[in-house]
């Protein structure tokens, strides 16, 4: 059921695809071992989960890409996969019987994936979770047979909040404070929040640089309109599009790269009110896409 050189756990006996493997049975494989080990105290079976864990947790081409677990396991009993494997990686912290090095590492494994997924892959405000850990899910949409958000998807990045808590009140997280320790360390996360400049008299500040990273060209959106046929004008907490008819779709993002309201095909005028506060709205049609940051006072 192991493949010899990687420690990799077959989807089946006989089945040395090594493309059709998953991420459950690599965690439910990890907490069989744990078990061994801890019931026998034979040394073989901490190193075979060790073995297999290791290369899930740094493997970067199949399931941990930029760091981040991932298997493009879908939804259904897919979508709780993730979440499975997690929570073999958390019991196996929870033993306290890893050296330090190795229980480090898997600690800020989990810290990274949370930091993910909370900074770049939850939906808000319904705050939804998608199957990808580095971007984030569109939004619902209501069709004749019902909601289509498989709830088996969110159920995973649940499971791993609840897990990293569990890990910060047994003493593995102290207080909060190993958050700081890992930083976007390869670039994994999709959105970033905006760097705000102050312009240092302490009166003023405004956005001087910023950055959404998205499927734009080079990943940035640019500050001004050049011959967009889409007026943009605030009035209070409405925000109003006045176009000459042809189609456009908008989204609206606030400043930590959240998007909060996003239309498609709109081609007649059309107007939102938002909570007061400073939006970045973009918008784009079949050849611009421009960005303009607005203020709702």
């Amino acid at each position: 059921m192991i493949f010899p050189t990687t420690g990799l756990v077959k989807d089946g006996y006989g089945n040395e695809d090594t493309g059709w493997t998953f991420t459950y049975n690599q965690g439910t494989w990890i907490g069989a071992c744990m078990e061994l080990y801890t019931i026998t105290g034979e040394q073989k079976y901490l190193d075979k989960a060790l073995r297999t864990c290791d290369y899930i947790v740094n493997n970067r081409t199949k399931f941990s890409p930029y760091g981040i677990l991932y298997n493009g396991e879908g939804g259904g009993d897919g979508g709780l996969f993730k979440g499975i494997f997690m929570r073999y990686l958390s019991q196996m912290i929870l033993t306290g019987q890893l050296d330090k090095n190795h229980e480090n590492d898997y600690v800020n494994y989990m810290i990274e994936n949370g930091k993910s997924l909370c900074d770049a892959a939850t939906l808000h405000a319904d705050t939804i979770f998608g199957n990808n850990w580095i971007s984030r899910p569109a939004e619902m949409k209501l069709t004749d047979t019902g909601n289509t958000y498989d709830s088996s998807i969110h159920l995973s990045g649940t499971m791993l909040f609840e897990l990293l808590a569990e890990l910060e009140r047994k003493g593995f997280i102290s207080g909060g404070s190993n958050l700081n320790v890992v930083s976007n360390t390869e670039n994994s996360y999709k959105y970033v929040k905006l760097a705000v400049s102050d312009n240092g008299d302490g009166t003023d500040s405004e956005l001087d640089r910023w950055q959404l990273y998205s499927s734009l060209a080079n990943g940035i959106i640019a500050p001004t309109a050049m011959n967009f046929p889409v007026t943009v004008f605030v009035n209070g907490d409405e925000i109003s599009f006045k176009g000459d008819g042809s189609s456009f779709d908008f989204k609206i993002y606030d400043l930590n790269g959240q998007i909060v309201k996003t239309g498609k095909s709109v081609t007649e005028s059309y107007s939102i009110r938002l909570p007061k506060s400073v939006y970045i709205i973009q918008l784009s049609n079949s050849k611009f896409k421009f960005s303009q940051k607005i203020c709702l006072k």
